[in-house]
């Protein structure tokens, strides 16, 4: 039922949703290596990875926080994230299908049957059927100053292709600390 939801129908679709879902696993497995260099316990860097990863979250993905209601310099920090790209990409795929239109809120109540104006959706009398369809959800959480905005957050090549571009980045970077002998303050460090 949830793949039906989805409205990915494709292999190519399905393929393009779990790459971005990887290049995200591999961005935090890398960034927990290179913090492994300098922090000495194994979970110490775990956890200052996880969050990390939860500020990225917060900052980028356009759920936790819209990107509309985010102040000038923190829009401009989200630009430095995957996450902006990745959950533009993965709200995209999942929300912009058509498929997601007067959904039920349970047995009783179908949303179908409200009207969604302006004015009903600031009611409390709607609040369970805030949203007419996918695209309006999609509209109120990543539409800036304009459509011109909307559409640059929401472009699939851009958003793909700076999301592989982090992670591959990183794990360049990995590779890099790596192949440069450490500091000698960070050797002191880890001497017992």
């Amino acid at each position: 039922m949830c793949a039906r939801l989805t409205g990915l129908d494709t292999a190519t679709e399905w393929l393009l949703f779990a790459s971005v879902l990887w290049s995200c696993h591999i961005l935090a497995e890398q960034q927990t290596i290179a913090l492994l260099m300098v922090i000495k316990s194994s979970f110490t860097a775990a956890v200052t990875s996880v969050y990390i990863t939860i500020i990225y979250l917060v900052l980028g993905s356009g759920n936790l926080r819209a990107i509309h209601g985010l102040s000038e310099w923190l829009l401009y920090l989200t630009y430095a994230t995957q996450t902006r790209y990745a959950g533009a990409f993965l709200n995209q795929q999942v929300f912009d299908n058509g498929r997601i239109h007067g959904l039920p809120y349970d047995a009783t109540l179908n949303c179908s049957s409200v009207i969604q104006t302006q004015e009903s959706l600031s009611a409390s009398s709607t609040f369970v059927c805030r949203y007419a369809d996918g695209l309006a959800y999609l509209k109120e959480r990543y539409n800036r100053d304009g459509d011109d905005t909307f559409t640059e957050i929401l472009d699939n090549n851009l958003n793909i292709g700076v999301t592989f571009a982090f992670s591959v980045g990183l794990l360049t970077l990995d590779c890099f600390l790596y192949l440069v002998p450490l500091p000698a303050f960070v050797k002191a460090k880890f001497r017992e």
